[in-house]
């Protein structure tokens, strides 16, 4: 009632964000990415998804702009049965509510806070509200949804007690510059860069995705040296010889060539079986440990902001 007084002018941000409530049905019925039954499986369901990304873009001229863990699943129906060792089913890019047609992009946002989930969305994007969100934005996306599942759900080097922060550290950080911003980035910055807050030795137990993970990471930092048109910094942690050439067009360049490479990991052998999802981190205190306890912000809290305890060693929380 007194939002139109004269003492409350400026309290409120000027942008007004109208929305239109809709409802979209599928005759899929997913199960979530985070009950994957092996490392392959994995891999080749968001690798699925990432198809059904290009092809809405370069079909459709739609982008998503909302990947993360939550919007990722598993079917299994007919055509995709169940698998003894590899899990079987098959991936689904789901949640299209803030996809975006191109020709739209360039227009004036609707909205103070960027569109996206938080832990998953691009460095560009975490860093300067005012980014036009491309397609390179999404392709970082789908790194750390591997990423992030990896390190909550598979085994590798880093597991342990410190690994709750190591992950806070990567996803959760952001930082209030005021007038109802967030700005974030930080350790997945350092972590393109090789600085951490992974371990100079850290590795995945499973080799095939190991380096998946290595190289596309390096595509990140490739991309972001391509647009600064800096010199490279050399990796320290994720520092390994390239498995393709990235002295051509980066990584980025489009969908093509992180498609290529997705699909050849996969067919590497290597990859071992039945490696299915077990919740790797401890609980805090004398808590049960529980899956959905260390889960993203809900859908209700797209950019949720966390504090930035993590970066002084304590895990972060919701504000």
């Amino acid at each position: 009632m007194y939002i139109k007084d004269t003492w409350n002018f400026g309290a409120h941000p000027p942008l007004t964000c109208i929305r239109k409530h809709q409802r979209t049905l599928t005759v899929e019925v997913g199960q979530p990415l985070k009950k994957f039954r092996s490392s392959k499986q994995l891999t080749r369901v968001v690798y699925e998804a990432f198809l059904a990304h290009e092809d809405a873009f370069t079909l459709c001229e739609i982008l998503h702009r909302d990947v993360s863990g939550g919007n990722i699943l598993i079917v299994y129906d007919k055509e995709t049965p169940e698998d003894d060792h590899e899990g079987g089913g098959r991936g689904l890019l789901n949640d299209w509510d803030m996809a975006i047609r191109m020709a739209d992009l360039d227009k004036p946002a609707r909205q103070v806070e960027r569109t996206g989930t938080w832990q998953f969305m691009s460095i560009g994007l975490l860093r300067n509200r005012n980014k036009k969100h491309e397609a390179q934005d999404d392709f970082e996306s789908f790194i750390y949804v591997m990423l992030h599942h990896g390190l909550r759900y598979m085994t590798h080097s880093a597991v342990g007690p410190g690994l709750r922060n190591i992950i806070s550290s990567i996803f959760d950080i952001a930082i209030d510059v005021g007038n109802g911003q967030w700005v974030g980035a930080l350790g997945k910055g350092a972590l393109v860069h090789g600085l951490g807050p992974l371990p100079q030795d850290f590795h995945f137990a499973c080799g095939p995705f190991n380096q998946w993970i290595k190289h596309t990471i390096h595509a990140i930092k490739q991309w972001q040296t391509a647009q600064a048109q800096q010199p490279e910094v050399s990796a320290v942690a994720l520092d390994t010889e390239p498995a393709i050439d990235l002295n051509k067009k980066p990584v980025f360049h489009d969908h093509s060539r992180l498609r290529d490479f997705w699909q050849a990991v996969l067919e590497m052998d290597g990859w071992p079986r039945n490696d299915r999802a077990r919740y790797q981190l401890e609980p805090r205190g004398n808590k049960r440990p529980s899956e959905d306890s260390a889960q993203p912000a809900p859908k209700r809290r797209k950019s949720g902001r966390f504090t930035a305890a993590a970066a002084s060693g304590n895990a972060a929380t919701p504000a």
